[in-house]
């Protein structure tokens, strides 16, 4: 159904937000 597509995109964007967010952290901590 529709809602499973919106929860499995919305899966995956919190995926690449963390993911991005452990790099910023990274970043930010070896500066």
């Amino acid at each position: 159904t529709m809602l499973s597509i919106v929860v499995c995109l919305l899966r995956t964007l919190i995926l690449r937000l963390g993911v991005a967010f452990q790099l910023l952290n990274k970043t930010l901590l070896t500066n």
